[in-house]
């Protein structure tokens, strides 16, 4: 090291640049090593990553990923081929399942190892070449060899031991949305039978070979028949491609019924009206409060449809067995794009939750979030949009404000813009019927054109799993 310690503070930042230039490059390079799980022929590779991450690519059918670890070092699984004759097999019988499973842990730690082990040899070797180029002589190799080493081992132990086998249960999918409540997962699954990480990723392996071998008979997304699914909407804003969204996650997310929480319209013109004309043929309960761009007209209109129940001065219904109330926006302002929160709605939101509370209301929804503050300890959960930009706080006394993004992408206004179309965003709450409480919820954003791709983020609230120490 006395080479090193020689050189110029320029020519020393150049050597590391260029080692650790070289470790990355190395690194991702050669960093994978191939698996096999039955059926499934695929590799894991291991690139350097801002976040740690692992990233399950499952091909056309879009791809799951969550934050496992905290080092910068990202785990991609791919699926490379499926055997359609091999997959049949597996799929209907039991025993193959159940071998996938018991050898999916052996096979994917020896997989990792192996891609490990290749990119900290790509690392050196890289490192050992632009070390060479950069001054030749053979006993500066001892640099990057250090220098590498201890890098790999540092990232290495940091990975295992910020390593969290749970984060499997929130994640991430990109791809289909027709697909997307199989891949992510059964709720029953996950809140009643917290399992190991490799037989939940074995899961999601044999689902995905199901998928690919049975396309015509995918498998049913179940709920426990205790947890009620709500489908959480807010500011459509005249977008009509919102209802093409929302009738696809009815079918595909089984929902029970749509809390909307206001913005339907613009400017809450009878000629708008036609919009939500279709709302009727939803055939579910849809709840709704008033929007500042929603009129008295456009709340009048939607409650002539008999699914709809408009919420609105502190009414409590009770809707599959669970009390709701709302308020509508006390504001008509359809051109008025501000945020600051108005004195007006500060005290129709605080004396809306003086008027609920003790009545057993599990959601309260309102429009704008400004006053939620007032409902904290009231209700256990409560509903708003209005801001554009999904949300979630944790209040005190127990109490969770879900804010829903835009799902009509902020109007077809955007696209008249410079700006970037938004994209459209909702969520599905599962609630428990017992406690009114919201177990998980799965956070749907689509984005391009049509509905050909979707991300859905899932996440955990009042779930037993979230306190399980894994095994």
């Amino acid at each position: 090291m006395s080479y090193f310690r020689g050189l110029q503070r320029g020519k020393k930042w150049e050597l590391l640049l260029l080692i650790l230039f070289a470790t990355w490059a190395g690194f991702t390079m050669l960093g994978n090593a191939s698996l096999t799980v039955g059926p499934v022929a695929g590799r894991v590779s291991l690139t350097p990553s801002l976040v740690g991450t692992t990233k399950v690519d499952l091909g056309v059918l879009g791809s799951i990923s969550y934050h496992s670890h905290l080092s910068p070092v990202k785990v991609t699984i791919t699926l490379d081929n499926i055997s359609l004759h091999d997959a049949g097999r597996v799929v209907k019988n039991q025993n193959s399942l159940d071998q996938i499973t018991r050898n999916l842990g052996f096979q994917f730690k020896i997989a990792i190892y192996k891609a490990a082990l290749k990119g900290v040899i790509g690392a050196i070797f890289f490192s050992f070449l632009v070390t060479y180029l950069f001054d030749r002589r053979v006993k500066i190799l001892k640099i990057p060899f250090t220098i590498v080493l201890l890098l790999s081992l540092v990232l290495s132990l940091f990975s295992y031991l910020t390593y969290n086998p749970k984060a499997i249960y929130e994640p991430r999918y990109n791809g289909m949305i027709k697909v997307a409540p199989s891949l992510i997962g059964s709720l029953k699954d996950i809140t009643q039978n917290y399992s190991q990480y490799r037989l939940q990723l074995s899961k999601l392996l044999t689902t995905a070979t199901s998928l690919y071998n049975l396309t015509l008979n995918l498998p049913s997304y179940q709920v426990d028949s205790n947890t009620l699914a709500i489908l959480h909407i807010s500011d459509l804003h005249l977008n009509p491609q919102s209802w093409d969204m929302i009738k696809k996650i009815i079918i595909q997310f089984h929902i029970d019924m749509i809390a909307d929480t206001g913005d339907l319209t613009d400017h809450g013109m009878a000629f708008e009206n036609q919009y939500f004309a279709n709302v009727a043929s939803l055939k579910i309960p849809y709840l709704y409060v008033r929007g500042n761009h929603d009129s008295l007209l456009t709340e009048s209109t939607l409650s002539s449809a008999k699914n709809v129940i408009i919420l609105d001065d502190s009414k409590v219904v009770k809707v599959k067995g669970l009390n709701f109330a709302g308020i509508g926006d006390p504001q008509f302002t359809p051109d008025k794009m501000e945020l600051i929160p108005s004195k007006e709605v500060l005290e129709s939101e605080s004396a809306f939750a003086g008027n609920i509370a003790g009545k057993g209301v599990s959601v309260a929804m309102i429009h704008d979030p400004s006053g939620a503050n007032y409902l904290s300890g009231v209700v256990p959960t409560i509903l708003a949009g209005h801001i554009h930009q999904r949300m979630v706080r944790k209040l005190s006394k127990g109490t969770i404000l879900f804010i829903e993004g835009s799902t009509g992408g902020s109007g077809l206004r955007t696209l008249s813009s410079d700006n970037y179309p938004d994209p459209l965003e909702a969520s599905v709450l599962y609630l428990d019927k017992t406690s009114g409480k919201v177990i998980a919820t799965d956070e749907i954003t689509m984005g391009g054109v049509g509905l050909a791709s979707v991300e859905v983020d899932r996440r955990l609230y009042n779930s037993k799993i979230l306190s399980h120490k894994s095994s």
